[in-house]
């Protein structure tokens, strides 16, 4: 899998039919509900699908308010106010 975006599109194009099993929902998911991991290399996918990390991140910001807090303070100073 290449690095240009014409090349991504390509291997997301042949991606869509192919499926990948969630190891917290346990669901068979395809390939276009995980994230790309993180880093160099970003041909494999995360473990988790979409939703499921969506969920994990509110649950961590319920149980880390003032972490949360911290990060998103950090965050808009750096980026500016997006909402």
């Amino acid at each position: 899998m290449g690095n240009t975006k014409k090349e991504r599109a390509e291997a997301l194009r042949y991606a869509k039919d192919q499926q990948k099993k969630c190891v917290k929902c346990k669901k068979i998911k395809l390939f276009t509900e995980f994230s790309a991991r993180s880093g160099k290399d970003k041909k494999w996918l995360q473990s988790y699908c979409k939703f499921c990390v969506g969920i994990m991140s509110g649950e961590w910001a319920k149980k880390n308010k003032e972490k949360y807090r911290i990060y998103q303070n950090k965050y808009q100073r750096e980026n500016g106010r997006k909402r």
